[in-house]
């Protein structure tokens, strides 16, 4: 028998829960629970829900969504925390080791074979090393992983990934060289002043 209440979806069974709520429209208020992806209550959703349940699927964080002229609320919770390691030097190492004995599942980003080591004798099971950023997305799209990369790869991609700022924001520092007197390509200006935006764009 199909659980009745919210209640009744969440004592059914343990797992990786989403809830979406309408925000507004007529369908305000509306709610959808699912568990690993497939939906538990209500029993009968409301039909925009239902005809977004690809979308909603694929979200990974809570957080206010966006789809066509569809805004919903999604609530992730239930999954086990994971923690994720950006780095292997010994601070890395170290933090992985603590991981460990606390029980938690870690996972650890490190493409430096030398810094790859340490996280293994860590304790941390390395089971790729990409240096492809495509190869590293579809990856990711896959569900082997995440990772951490420029933001500027996902613009004109149709990969079916969510992506995160990290905190505190991490940039890097460019600088160009342009010829001091003599022609400058049009390409060369378009590209300097896409730069220009970006930059502002992030200090926004």
């Amino acid at each position: 028998m199909e659980p009745r209440t919210f209640c009744d979806a969440l004592n059914r069974e343990a797992g990786d829960y989403l809830l979406a709520t309408v925000l507004e429209g007529a369908a305000q208020g509306a709610q959808l629970l699912l568990c690993g992806g497939v939906p538990v209550w209500p029993e009968h959703p409301a039909a925009c829900l239902e005809a977004q349940l690809p979308a909603l699927q694929q979200v990974t964080a809570s957080g206010v969504q966006t789809f066509g002229a569809l805004r919903v609320f999604a609530e992730r919770f239930g999954a086990a925390p994971r923690l994720v390691v950006c780095g292997g030097g010994h601070v890395g190492a170290s933090v992985v080791r603590l991981a460990k004995l606390l029980g938690l599942p870690v996972c650890a980003l490190e493409d430096r074979p030398e810094f790859a080591g340490q996280l293994r004798q860590a304790g941390v099971r390395v089971g790729y090393r990409v240096k492809d950023d495509y190869t590293i997305l579809a990856m990711v799209e896959s569900g082997l992983g995440v990772s951490v990369l420029p933001h500027l790869l996902l613009q004109r991609t149709s990969y079916r990934v969510h992506a995160a700022r990290l905190m505190p924001p991490v940039a890097r520092r460019m600088g160009i060289l342009l010829p001091k007197e003599g022609y400058v390509s049009l390409a060369a200006r378009q590209f300097v002043s896409f730069l220009r935006q970006e930059a502002e764009a992030v200090e926004k």
